[in-house]
């Protein structure tokens, strides 16, 4: 949305409307109102939540990767499927009963805690791994 914005703002509706048929224009029409009637924070909302979306992924991936690397820590697996759902339904929820703005909040607490989680996850892992290597390097 944010390049159709810039594009109508710059004048060149008629780009984004070439191969457009009758039926579609109103559609078209309708999403070009939209845009020049939103708010230009709303933008910068769209774009602080596709950065909470890239830490939540990979806080994510970071709790699956110790589930994978040590077999005994296999319930890292459901924890981490259970994580990206309760945050993609408590979204859901959020965007239909509270503003955008407050929905971004909900969403950023939810970043850190995940962050937070998978920051635990890590330390916890390598401290393991690194007493794992001395007692073998004693043991040697």
């Amino acid at each position: 949305y944010l390049v159709m914005s810039v594009m109508l703002n710059l004048g060149l509706a008629s780009v984004l409307t070439n191969g457009v048929t009758e039926e579609q224009m109103p559609q078209m029409l309708a999403l070009f109102d939209s845009l020049k009637n939103s708010a230009p924070y709303t933008f910068l909302l769209g774009i602080l939540e596709r950065l909470f979306a890239v830490v939540i992924q990979i806080s994510v991936s970071v709790i699956v990767w110790f589930g994978a690397k040590r077999k005994e820590k296999w319930a890292l697996y459901p924890l981490a499927i259970l994580l990206h759902a309760v945050i993609d339904g408590i979204t859901v929820i959020c965007a239909q009963f509270i503003p955008l703005w407050a929905t971004e909040c909900v969403i950023f607490v939810m970043t850190a805690l995940v962050a937070l989680l998978a920051k635990y996850v890590w330390k916890k892992n390598h401290e393991e791994e690194r007493e794992e290597h001395e007692t073998i390097a004693e043991e040697a």
